[in-house]
């Protein structure tokens, strides 16, 4: 059960990432990365 949801989860994933610009997800990831004790916080 795990695995097939994991193979729709990262198609969507893909589908998704490839619609968006790719300027704003590089700029959505960077902060993600520079900031990952807020966006940890701002999830939970």
């Amino acid at each position: 059960l795990d695995s097939h949801a994991a193979g729709a989860t990262s198609g969507q994933r893909k589908a998704i990432l490839t619609s968006f610009e790719p300027a704003r997800v590089i700029a959505e990831l960077r902060e993600v990365f520079s900031n990952p004790a807020e966006s940890m916080r701002s999830a939970a």
